[in-house]
């Protein structure tokens, strides 16, 4: 616990050394904060803030000294005990760690600083753009193309080679992976027949790379399609990139033309299902 005059600061690491702590990831860094008064007078706040040098405040991406305000009461009534929730947030590409700190009071007639920590913890999330791509090609052909990922966390996000996706329908009812067998969508049991229907996978390679917090990268692919598709026939693949997937619609032409593409599939219409016997 820290004291200083009239003020007593705390929170509950306080059983462990005496500093006030504040746990998160970068979006949101909160504790539990008692201010305590234990004069026979009462002590008058003008505000608090939590300062720091070693970090970057969210919004412009700067280091500054001032991380958060804390709203306190205008005033700390003898003997009295306040809890305060202070909650903040830092810049989103903060690396985990831990940041030295202090919680300052301005009090009418004085300042005063109480030590405390800022532990940030790992924080992983990125974006792919676009999340939908469509292609036309023949059966068998090779095509390329690329979309942009986007690191919102604050620890690296590594891109590996993406390797082989299934080629589904749009319309195929989807088998359900939890429920034995069972048709998700139409409750109906998957047959023998179903799992021998397919066509195949799409194969898609790329370069592996990193993309540091806070910056994208365009990751260029480049993916073959299986022989002996059917012509005109629209398919789908999801391919991965870390915890999120984007979705690649593929034509299968009429003819041996070449490959063309599209970025950002509109709407698609649903092919009728077949009646089942």
């Amino acid at each position: 616990m820290a004291a200083h005059g009239a003020i007593r600061l705390f929170g509950r690491s306080d059983v462990v050394d005496g500093v006030v702590t504040f746990i998160g990831d970068p979006g949101l860094l909160s504790a539990e904060v008692w201010l305590e008064n234990d004069e026979p007078r009462s002590f008058q706040l003008r505000g608090a803030s939590i300062l720091s040098t070693e970090l970057r405040v969210a919004g412009d991406g700067t280091h500054a000294e001032r991380v958060a305000r804390i709203p306190v009461p205008r005033q700390v009534t003898a003997h009295q005990r306040r809890l305060l929730s202070v909650a903040f947030h830092l810049d989103r590409s903060t690396r985990p760690g831990t940041y030295q700190a202090a919680i300052v009071l301005e009090g009418d007639e004085d300042t005063q600083a109480f030590p405390a920590r800022i532990i940030v913890t790992p924080h992983y999330e990125l974006t792919i753009a676009p999340d939908e791509l469509v292609f036309s090609a023949v059966p068998g052909a090779t095509f390329g193309g690329e979309v942009i990922v986007s690191n919102h966390g604050n620890v690296p996000i590594e891109v590996f080679p993406l390797g082989e996706f299934p080629l589904e329908e749009p319309s195929r009812d989807v088998r359900c992976c939890c429920c034995d067998g069972v048709n998700a969508s139409a409750g109906e049991e998957a047959t023998d027949e179903d799992e021998d229907e397919g066509f195949g996978v799409i194969a898609i390679d790329n370069e592996r790379l990193i993309v540091a917090p806070g910056a994208w990268a365009v990751v260029k692919f480049v993916a073959r399609l299986p022989d002996g598709l059917p012509a005109n026939l629209h398919l789908l693949a999801k391919p991965r990139i870390g915890t999120e997937r984007f979705t690649l619609n593929i034509i299968t032409a009429p003819d041996a033309q070449g490959a063309g593409v599209r970025h950002g599939a509109g709407r698609r219409r649903s092919r009728p299902k077949k009646k089942r016997s």
